[in-house]
């Protein structure tokens, strides 16, 4: 479990000791009393922003774990096609080109987990050496001699599959520097305490089920909170993509080469 869930039960701790001091005082001073006109509307107006920051909390963390899902599907397609183009360049008839770009195959994807993956962990772009392996790469398979119908289509789909790895290599890039504002944090930080301190303000009496219920809230938005900090960088902290696609290919590569 990574080490920020820590703070979610230390959140609980916090939000009943804040009800005892100075949840007590504040709402001594502030606090809404039953019996006046004015807690319709307060209830009303807290309701709605009940609502609405549940909604923006749901749209965050749903918004964080599409771009984890997208950036696992680009590096599986990544992955793959650069296995495709190791297998099908065996099949083309000019050996000496096949041994190059199935080599530069193989240093690409040691490249992408011995270098990139720890450079995408810190929040740095990607290796430009990368790049010019890929360069050399395509460079190799475009000089390939083709001699018959049967290579020439599978020349095809190797070109195809090349260029596959390299638009997803160009969203790996963008993915990896990807995060979400600081404007919205910052609302959804906000959003959190006003929720918590409005559900003291408006308690009749802090009693022992009124606190258990506000510190199960101030779980739950902790909870919310820290899961989505864990998702936002897809490639760094926390819950974050895995190499293994990468990784099966070297194996392959391997056990082929």
């Amino acid at each position: 479990m990574p080490a920020s869930f820590v703070v979610i039960p230390a959140v609980g701790l916090l939000t009943v000791g804040g009800m005892v001091w100075p949840g007590r005082p504040l709402k001594a001073r502030w606090g809404v009393r039953r019996g006046s006109d004015g807690p319709s509307v307060v209830e009303y107006v807290t309701a709605m922003i009940g609502v609405i920051y549940a909604v923006v909390l749901g749209l965050a963390v749903i918004t964080v774990w599409d771009s984890l899902k997208e950036a696992e599907k680009t590096v599986s397609a990544e992955a793959s096609a650069l296995r495709d183009v190791f297998l099908l360049s065996a099949a083309l008839d000019d050996p000496e080109a096949v041994s190059r770009v199935q080599t530069m195959a193989h240093t690409y994807a040691r490249e992408v987990v011995a270098v990139e993956w720890p450079m995408m962990r810190e929040g740095a772009g990607l290796d430009p050496a990368g790049w010019h392996q890929l360069d050399l790469m395509r460079s190799d398979l475009v000089a390939a001699k083709v001699e018959t119908a049967k290579s020439t289509e599978i020349f095809g789909q190797a070109l195809d599959s090349m260029q596959t790895v390299y638009e997803s290599r160009r969203e790996r890039d963008m993915q990896a520097g990807v995060r979400m504002p600081g404007l919205l944090w910052l609302g959804l930080v906000l959003g959190g305490v006003i929720s918590v301190a409005v559900a003291i303000l408006l308690a009749e009496s802090f009693s022992r089920s009124h606190m258990l219920l506000t510190a199960v809230l101030a779980i739950l938005i902790a909870f919310q909170l820290v899961l989505i900090y864990e998702l936002d960088v897809p490639y760094g902290h926390g819950i974050r993509v895995s190499s293994a696609p990468f990784d099966r290919a070297i194996d392959r590569f391997d056990r082929l080469s």
